[in-house]
């Protein structure tokens, strides 16, 4: 009866984690598209008018909308179906991304991000994370993440 108990309670301990984490990364994307005048022109002109996409983890899942040239999450009470979901498979790749250790294409390359629906959307979200990453980052950190 008792092991039981652990497990539920260690399982919703990883949710909420997994919520958190989530939260904090579909908080940087909304930044990254904000700050960023090419990411917020990528956005504006290179996805349709009303554009849902999710971020998912361990069963949980933000979502994010598209609004005018930037993103922003949406609330638990909006409806929209999701075009695009961002599927992170393990916690150390979402610590990665979100820490500015690896980038979304370096995991999607490694296999632990998967994409679900058209690839155009996903590589849109790829490249408003790396000029996001260009706005936020200095120059030195961002050739250290991206290369040359």
């Amino acid at each position: 009866m008792t092991e039981t108990i652990k497990i539920q309670k260690r399982s919703l301990l990883k949710r909420m984690l997994a919520a958190h984490a989530l939260g904090k990364y579909a908080k940087e994307l909304v930044k990254a598209s904000e700050r960023s005048e090419t990411a917020g022109d990528e956005i504006l002109f290179h996805l349709p008018g009303v554009f849902c996409f999710s971020l998912c983890y361990r069963g949980e899942s933000v979502r994010l909308i598209k609004e005018a040239n930037a993103f922003r999450v949406m609330k638990k009470s909006e409806k929209s179906e999701p075009l695009l979901c961002v599927k992170i498979e393990d916690a150390a790749v979402l610590c990665d991304i979100y820490s500015h250790r690896a980038t979304l294409q370096k995991a999607y390359a490694e296999g632990r991000v998967t994409f679900g629906g058209k690839i155009k959307y996903a590589t849109l979200v790829m490249r408003v994370s790396a000029e996001g990453d260009k706005a936020t980052l200095n120059k030195k950190q961002y050739q250290e993440l991206y290369g040359e």
